[in-house]
């Protein structure tokens, strides 16, 4: 076998497993994707709690293809929210089932400029047709409806995971930011900083990190986001 010279690693962001493959299969105990039927509530200002229930736009204008903007949170704390719910996850039991039904109300009280006028685009969903070349590499390679992400939150710590095995005890982005700087404590782990410093590599992802906004996404992520978790089933 010819030497291997070149290993590229394409890392995806901001889009759940829901939103972009959620209606690939219908669901069934071999396909875990949506039923169309699930939501999640919002809890308002005045009181009142409205279920915001998963959606589709019908026809992809640029507007929907764009869905949600602006961007949901992604840090740690928003997406323990997100996964839990209002006042879940770190008051409850550390080891708790996420109830994914904190979506909504996290997206609701993101700061400016990051609030959103209607929330409910968070539950949005797309359709096989409507993102045709992912939906079509789902189906000649497959694709698994129960990956997750190594740590619920932004970019860097789950690049960090993906590269070297640890994110150095980020669970943020923070500072440093800069691929690679942080320094494991435990130098045995696979594929740390240090073990690879001499190895050339490149890093575009950021640079390109808005290129799903000329054709239908969200990108494949987390926000959300190298994160693909499921972000609207109200079943564990």
């Amino acid at each position: 076998m010819h030497p291997i010279e070149h290993v590229v690693v394409l890392m995806l962001e901001n889009r759940s497993f829901d939103c972009l493959l959620g209606k690939l299969y219908p669901k069934s105990e071999q396909f875990d994707g949506l039923e169309g039927t699930e939501s999640n509530p919002w809890h308002k200002e005045d009181g009142t709690v409205q279920q915001v229930p998963v959606w589709n736009c019908g026809e992809v204008t640029e507007e929907a293809a764009c869905l949600p903007d602006p961007e949901p949170g992604e840090l740690f704390e928003d997406v323990n929210v997100q996964l839990f719910g209002l006042g879940g996850g770190s008051h409850g039991d550390r080891g708790a089932l996420p109830e994914m039904s904190g979506f909504v109300d996290n997206y609701a009280r993101q700061p400016w400029p990051w609030a959103p006028q209607d929330p409910s685009g968070i539950m949005h969903y797309f359709l096989p047709d409507q993102v045709p070349i992912i939906s079509r590499l789902a189906l000649e390679f497959g694709v698994s409806d129960r990956w997750h992400a190594s740590t619920p939150s932004e970019t860097w710590p789950n690049r960090y995971f993906a590269h070297c095995g640890t994110a150095g005890g980020y669970v943020n982005n923070g500072t440093p930011a800069p691929v690679y700087v942080v320094q494991p404590a435990d130098s045995t782990t696979f594929a740390t900083p240090a073990s690879i410093a001499n190895v050339p590599r490149r890093s575009v992802a950021n640079r390109v990190r808005n290129i799903s906004r000329i054709a239908p996404r969200r990108s494949e992520s987390s926000r959300p986001v190298s994160v693909m978790w499921k972000r609207y089933s109200s079943i564990p």
